[in-house]
């Protein structure tokens, strides 16, 4: 966690309209727009990790977040 209280930034979830629906202790479940298909895209995220659990955009298995004071240090150098 970082001096703001942050733990973890997630990847991009979609192009544009990010929409929560809700969140829990379990996970986030939302939706963003997909351009290519002109959609909007369900996704569900775990809460305490930032991992998608399915859907999104952007959801191959290399789109892990790092957490939040890792990118941050990373950023800095």
């Amino acid at each position: 966690m970082d001096e703001n209280g942050h733990l973890w930034q997630s990847v991009r979830l979609g192009y544009d309209d990010v929409e929560i629906e809700h969140i829990n202790d379990d996970e986030i479940v939302g939706s963003a727009w997909d351009a290519p298909s002109d959609t909007q895209v369900g996704f569900k995220l775990e809460t305490k990790s930032g991992r998608i659990k399915s859907g999104g955009v952007f959801s191959a298995p290399q789109c892990t977040p790092e957490p939040y004071w890792h990118r941050n240090m990373d950023e800095s150098q």
